[in-house]
């Protein structure tokens, strides 16, 4: 993918590690309808129908009418909570979403603890929490 770095304090883009995406994906069914937070060379491995990037700003669409939605919310302080609404409003509307965090310690250097949850209108909690390597 050209990418050997998934998350960087220099940056607020946060490419996801292909295990991550690959394990959302069958958890979703085997297909992605929108990532509402990527861009270009990070849905060479998504593969979202739809995506949208900085640019686009995904807080600004309606994620309603996406039956599966992958997200990976970009890095900064208080970021990830505007993100987590709109992904349990989207659930709440019937939408399955796959939402990644990963652990980053006081100095936003990543821990590699990587939590995944699961957030749909008859569940929500977590999904395959791990330690990468």
């Amino acid at each position: 993918m050209g990418v050997s770095v998934f998350h960087s304090s220099d940056s607020s883009e946060w490419f996801t590690p292909p295990d991550i995406v690959e394990r959302a994906r069958r958890s979703l069914g085997g297909q992605i309808d929108l990532d509402p937070a990527s861009c270009a060379e990070a849905n060479k491995l998504v593969r979202a129908d739809t995506f949208w990037t900085k640019e686009d700003n995904g807080l600004a669409h309606d994620w309603r009418g996406y039956k599966r939605i992958f997200v990976n919310p970009p890095g900064g302080r208080g970021l990830p909570p505007l993100w987590w609404d709109y992904a349990a409003r989207a659930a709440d509307s019937g939408s399955n979403v796959v939402f990644v965090m990963f652990n980053l310690d006081s100095s936003r250097k990543e821990t590699g603890h990587v939590c995944v949850c699961v957030h749909t209108r008859k569940a929500r909690g977590l999904f395959a929490p791990r330690r990468r390597a």
